[in-house]
């Protein structure tokens, strides 16, 4: 081919030549069939084991995380009623305190 523009046939020759190389090279790894199916079982077998393993620790997480959300809400109530019970207090002291603040204040008594 001129010009650099290679021929149909010489394509498939480089083609063939590229495939010949890669599995020769193949070859020389390549694991017997039995022992193959025997490497992908293992394989299936420890991505299964992992992805078992990450659940069950994404589960044992969830429970944890709502446990302390349960916790902090038990908490949050704890602090509203208190706060509630503190301003009742204040409320009702303030009351007190006007209320002796009449009765102590001018009045009419025999003073004088």
């Amino acid at each position: 081919a001129e010009g650099g523009v290679a021929t149909p046939n010489q394509a498939r020759a480089r083609q063939t030549l590229t495939y010949s190389t890669m599995s020769s090279r193949d070859q020389d790894h390549e694991v017997p069939q039995g022992q193959e199916n025997q490497a992908d079982g293992d394989l299936t077998q420890f991505v299964e084991h992992l992805l078992g393993d990450m659940q069950k620790k994404f589960q044992q997480m969830s429970e944890q995380i709502i446990d302390r959300l349960d916790e902090m809400g038990q908490r949050v109530d704890e602090l509203e009623k208190n706060i509630s019970d503190l301003m009742g207090q204040v409320g009702e002291a303030e009351t007190q305190r006007g209320s002796v603040g009449v009765g102590t204040g001018t009045g009419t008594g025999s003073g004088g």
